[in-house]
């Protein structure tokens, strides 16, 4: 009878042994595997972001290379404006001459105008494109935190 008592307690010990072994094995999986999954989604997270950034400064550049169009079109279109209205050729000169030059004048200012239109409509569909890029096609991995926030423990 005290030998069965005794091969029940050690059983008893043994087997609340076994369990806390398992139990601490299974914590530190538990532990590591959410440190794995938090590790996981940063990387993401910053390779996203890494992405969005790349396509802000992408569209950053053409947006200022196309203000700076504008600004020298702008420029010149006032000069081409000045030379147009207080730049008349003397009563002299041919009319070959003076027809040539309100020629040249007036396709130069049509141009130009044409010139800084072209560049403001690109302005406007950079930045449209760069909202399309940022809402649609690289968004923040949000999904995958929906659909993993049901097994964190």
């Amino acid at each position: 009878m005290v030998f069965l008592s005794l091969l029940s307690g050690g059983i008893a010990g043994g087997a609340g042994q076994v369990y806390s072994y398992n139990r601490n094995g299974w914590m530190t999986d538990v532990q590591v595997n959410q440190a794995r999954r938090y590790q996981r989604q940063q990387v993401r997270l910053s390779q996203a972001e890494m992405f969005r950034e790349d396509i802000r400064d992408l569209v950053q550049s053409s947006v200022t290379t196309l203000e700076n169009y504008v600004l020298i079109a702008t420029l010149i279109l006032g000069m081409i404006a000045e030379c147009y209205i207080e730049g008349p050729l003397p009563n002299g000169a041919s009319q070959f001459a003076v027809t040539l030059y309100t020629l040249c004048l007036g396709s130069s200012l049509v141009y130009l105008m044409l010139c800084v239109i072209c560049a403001m409509v690109g302005n406007h569909l950079a930045v449209a494109c760069q909202k399309d890029l940022l809402t649609t096609l690289v968004r923040l991995p949000v999904e995958e935190f929906l659909c993993c926030s049901w097994c964190v423990f």
